[in-house]
C-alpha cells in the first residue's frame, strides 16, 4: 500500500499507476488528471504513482 492524496483527501491504495488508482477509487471516466500539479495525457495513465504523490481527477462540468 502507498499513501497518496487524491482530490485533497489522503488515501492508502494498492494501485501503482494512475489508471489503477482511478479504478480502485471508483473514479469514472471521462476525467483529466494532474500528478503533482502536472497534467498527464490519457496515453500516460500508466505512469507510476509513488507514496506522497498528489493526484487531482477533474471531471467535465456541463452548464449553460
Amino acid at each position: 500500500m502507498i499513501d497518496i492524496t487524491v482530490n485533497g483527501q489522503n488515501h492508502s491504495v494498492a494501485a501503482t499507476d494512475i489508471n489503477n488508482v482511478a479504478i480502485e477509487l471508483s473514479i469514472k471516466p471521462p476525467f483529466a488528471v494532474a500528478l503533482n500539479g502536472d497534467f498527464i495525457s490519457k496515453d500516460e495513465y500508466h505512469t507510476q504513482v509513488n507514496s506522497g504523490d498528489s493526484l487531482e481527477f477533474l471531471s467535465p462540468i456541463q452548464g449553460g
